[in-house]
């Protein structure tokens, strides 16, 4: 079997940076390890959606402003600088193993999602509703 010239076995599998996905219907998409870098999800349907391991370029701004995240998968998600304000994340994987770092999670709505081993570093949480979670 030959070997690859180049290997990058940590590559992001799709490049998705600066991306317009807002209001797009994605439900159950698979976009894990993928590159978001500023993409824009804002009023996105992402339900049951899997974005786990993806990137984020620090100092960029994904955008999942009100963005129906329900029972989505971002485990191990690298969430630097992510906005998630009113985001629907009811029930999700989205903080098991994810980094947050200075994010912004301000009136989302996070009932009895999975947050074990989350880092929430510098991120705004006003008004998140964490109950059960």
């Amino acid at each position: 079997m030959r070997e690859p010239l180049l290997a990058v076995p940590d590559a992001p599998k799709f490049q998705f940076a600066d991306a317009d996905f807002s209001s797009i219907e994605f439900e159950e998409a698979n976009l894990s390890n993928s590159n978001i870098s500023g993409a824009n999800f804002s009023n996105a349907n992402l339900k049951k959606s899997n974005f786990s391991s993806i990137w984020n370029v620090q100092g960029s701004r994904p955008n999942f402003q009100g963005a129906n995240l329900r029972e989505s998968n971002l485990t191990n998600a690298g969430l630097t600088n992510v906005i998630l304000v009113n985001a629907q994340l009811q029930n999700a994987n989205l903080l098991q193993n994810a980094q947050l770092f200075s994010a912004n999670l301000s009136d989302a709505n996070l009932q009895n999602a999975n947050s074990f081993g989350a880092t929430l570093t510098n991120t705004k949480t006003m008004n998140a509703d964490f109950s059960g979670a």
